[in-house]
């Protein structure tokens, strides 16, 4: 057995009262290439579990993490007849809660129909993200582990590395928390912009809940790609710009700052198997912000200051750049604030049309959430997650098909040849 102290993550979810002891599972399904076997597939995972010290986490509390030398593999294998059985297997699959006993905080169902086999997997958010998941994914499919100059089987060093760079008993010589304090230059990390949403936490009218409303956008990736080209931009910089112009024109705002999404990861750390993906504050200022080719211009000059600083947990820069805030309240510290996650990988065999708009009711948010998600040649898909007491219904729905509209005139302008 291995002891080791939490991450930054780790502490932080685990801080919050109600966390403890309360797994929070990240689900995946894949079909594994044709001519793998269901034991090819165990004797990959065999492989990688005797490398990934994340993967034989055991137990994580508020006083640390315990690695067991070894662990049983957490494995379910089942052969159907009928391919309508598998999404029957998978959802009592997904009924049994994952544990926190002693055992891998992990599990896998192996599903085998004549020659195909599928796998099901789930994570303890606890010892990995999405991102982990494109990895272990990977790995099954194709067998190849990444090399150790990218991290594979790095987990510890991660840690180690971490809790040293980011300690918060060095403020004064700390030159993460120095650069963070000149880039907020005296605003809060905390700070939401202004949206166009009547915030009423008392309307009695409205049903406490979360609101999750869907936008699709009809330009293919590629497209995308060309006008990112054009403006010398990354497609995760074309939507916070044009967010930021959205927002500036909707509240009459020349500085904003805006939460975003980042992997948590240098490239030394590329393929490490853990929860390393992080929030950092993105402050936009300029008296043309609504424009898009100001917010542009900006963006992307923020952006570049920002890059070589976004593995930062966020925990660290709200302790380092606002001590007064409560502790222990993690991403979503701050009501209003918004979150931009655009994911990395393009999204196959879904239909971005398809996906409704939701609403579920007794969840409560703090922050929102603006997802963007790729679909290839399909097109994007935005979605905008918030908490009910927000605003109305319409207003919300006005608020996301802007953001969406806007991102989509943004990008049909620059390939037109247009002013950006």
């Amino acid at each position: 057995m291995t002891r080791i102290p939490l991450s930054w993550q780790q502490e932080s979810f685990l801080g919050v009262p109600d966390r403890v002891g309360e797994p929070e599972a990240i689900p995946e399904q894949f079909t594994v290439p044709a001519g793998v076997t269901a034991d090819e597939v165990l004797a990959r995972l065999t492989r990688i579990v005797a490398e990934e010290p994340s993967l034989r986490i055991v137990s994580v509390s508020l006083s640390g993490v315990t690695i067991a030398d070894q662990v049983p593999l957490p494995v379910t294998r089942c052969v159907v007849s009928d391919a309508e059985e598998i999404a029957d297997v998978v959802a009592r699959h997904k009924e049994t809660v994952l544990p926190r006993d002693g055992r891998p905080l992990w599990r896998v169902l192996l599903i085998e129909h004549g020659t195909a086999v599928r796998v099901f997997v789930q994570f303890d958010h606890l010892i990995a993200d999405r991102l982990t998941l494109g990895q272990f994914r990977a790995e099954l499919c194709t067998g190849i582990r990444p090399p150790a100059g990218r991290g594979g089987g790095g987990y510890l060093d991660w840690v180690t590395t971490q809790r040293t760079e980011f300690s918060a008993d060095r403020r004064a010589s700390s030159a993460a928390a120095e650069f963070w304090r000149r880039h907020l230059d005296g605003t809060s990390p905390h700070r939401a912009p202004r949206m166009p949403l009547t915030y009423n936490e008392t309307d009695g009218q409205r049903q406490p809940g979360t609101a999750l409303l869907a936008a699709y956008m009809p330009i293919p990736a590629d497209k995308v790609a060309q006008a990112c080209k054009s403006v010398r931009a990354t497609p995760l910089s074309l939507v916070l710009a044009s967010t930021a112009a959205t927002l500036a024109r909707m509240g009459g705002e020349e500085d904003l700052t805006l939460k975003v999404l980042t992997a948590g990861r240098r490239p030394r750390s590329a393929a490490v198997y853990g929860w390393l993906n992080s929030v950092v504050p993105l402050r936009l200022r300029d008296p043309g912000l609504a424009s898009f080719t100001r917010a542009l211009d900006v963006t992307r000059t923020a952006w570049r200051e920002v890059l070589p600083r976004q593995h930062t947990p966020w925990e660290f820069i709200w302790r380092m750049c606002e001590p007064g805030a409560p502790s222990g309240t993690g991403w979503v510290a701050g009501a209003g604030q918004l979150i931009v996650n655009m994911f990395p990988d393009a999204l196959t065999g879904l239909d971005p049309r398809t996906y409704p708009d939701k609403f579920l009711p007794g969840a409560r948010r703090d922050c929102a959430d603006l997802e963007v998600s790729s679909f290839g040649a399909d097109g994007y898909l935005m979605r905008l997650i918030c908490d009910t007491a927000w605003g109305a219904p319409h207003e919300m729905r006005s608020l996301i098909d802007a953001i969406r509209d806007d991102f989509m005139a943004n990008v049909r302008s620059i390939l037109s040849g247009g002013e950006h």
